[in-house]
């Protein structure tokens, strides 16, 4: 009778495992699968070293403070002018506007003057939430900074809209849409978007190519997306998944108003804090409603998000997902525990008990391993 019963549970094992299997495609355990994986991440993430990176942030106090100057946002241009000036002698590697230029405004002369001094300064682009037909000054900016693809994902048609011509003729560019899973927490970021066809990367994949070899490929044998020798991996869409740091908050941070206090004063002194920096310029003030969420963390604006993104790509800081070797392990860890203490000791409450609280807390210790020295 036992034999009859360790064969009767060993053959519901297998049934629940076939039966369970297709509940993996839906909602319910995606969110519970993200939920376990947002844990580790929050605990058992690592630190970033955060040195090559620099964010002036145009707060809140910022705005209030330079309100009698400058008047209120969004500012004319020639303030920019003056911002970007001042970067390039202090030798910053990279300026990056978190800012939408799609208009023409006041100060655009001197920006688009300061915007040809160094080919340093990316602007930024955004998408659209439904597929727009292009007009020709579009069609004409994606020839110029599209990116070639070699088996690209199968991607939709967005429409974008750009810095205005006169300011993108003398700048880079890069999409800083984000799009969060279902409960709103922003997990992968896409490495390039299709626009009418043509392929514009993500700011963070446009800063790391410094205008060189604008082409990716994309190797679905081992699903990595591979730009200038270097490889990352890649979910079907081509996006990658990010492996937030859990010193997010350390990222250095200077107000807008106290960069225009160096700038203004004429000194130097400020000088070591941007060179050889990626500088990221943008606004965290939360009348502006840009912030997303991240796993643990929770609110997180955009600007962190950017420059994160950049930087995690530049350091190959990246998870890999749907790894079936590691799904293998723990569904092993499973059988090996609950089918032996069934096969030698029967069907008993407490010997089940023991093997599925142990089965749980292995498999938990290998799925943090995991994470904490192979990146999945």
């Amino acid at each position: 009778m036992i034999w009859k019963d360790r064969n009767i549970i060993l053959f519901s094992l297998l049934l629940a495992m076939l039966i369970g299997w297709p509940v993996t495609y839906t909602g319910f355990f995606q969110r519970g699968a993200n939920w376990i994986s947002d844990h580790i991440q929050y605990n058992w993430g690592d630190y970033a070293d955060f040195d090559d990176i620099v964010i002036i942030d145009i707060d809140e106090t910022s705005m209030r403070a330079l309100e009698s100057q400058l008047g209120v946002w969004p500012y004319e241009r020639d303030v920019y002018a003056v911002t970007i000036e001042y970067l390039q002698q202090a030798g910053a590697k990279k300026i990056v506007f978190d800012i939408l230029f799609s208009e023409k405004r006041q100060g655009d002369e001197a920006f688009s003057e300061a915007l040809q001094i160094d080919d340093n300064v990316y602007l930024a682009s955004i998408l659209l939430h439904e597929f727009r037909f292009l007009d020709e000054r579009v069609t004409q900016a994606l020839d110029k900074h599209g990116w070639q693809v070699v088996n690209p994902p199968e991607l939709p048609n967005k429409g974008i809209l750009l810095p205005h011509t006169q300011l993108l003729a003398h700048a880079d560019t890069g999409v800083i849409s984000v799009f969060p899973d279902e409960d709103g927490v922003v997990r992968k970021l896409p490495l390039l978007l299709n626009i009418d066809d043509h392929y514009l990367p993500g700011m963070m994949l446009s800063l790391l190519s410094d205008g060189n070899k604008p082409q990716l490929e994309f190797d679905w044998n081992t699903d990595r997306a591979i730009h200038d020798g270097t490889s990352w991996p890649v979910t079907p869409l081509g996006e990658v998944t990010l492996k937030y740091p859990v010193n997010l908050q350390d990222m250095p941070v200077i107000p807008f108003y106290k960069f225009l206090l160096y700038v203004y004063s004429g000194g130097n002194q400020t000088h070591d804090a941007f060179r050889d920096k990626t500088v990221f310029i943008g606004s965290t003030a939360s009348i502006l409603g840009d912030y997303a969420y991240i796993p643990g963390a929770g609110r997180v604006h955009g600007l962190g998000i950017l420059a994160l993104s950049y930087h995690s790509l530049k350091q190959a800081n990246l998870l890999k997902t749907g790894v079936m070797a590691a799904d293998g392990m723990m569904l092993f860890i499973f059988i090996l525990l609950i089918g032996g203490l069934i096969w030698f000791r029967g069907i008993r409450p407490l010997p089940l008990m023991v093997a599925y609280l142990l089965s749980i807390a292995i498999a938990y210790v290998a799925a943090v391993l995991f994470y904490r020295y192979v990146d999945i």
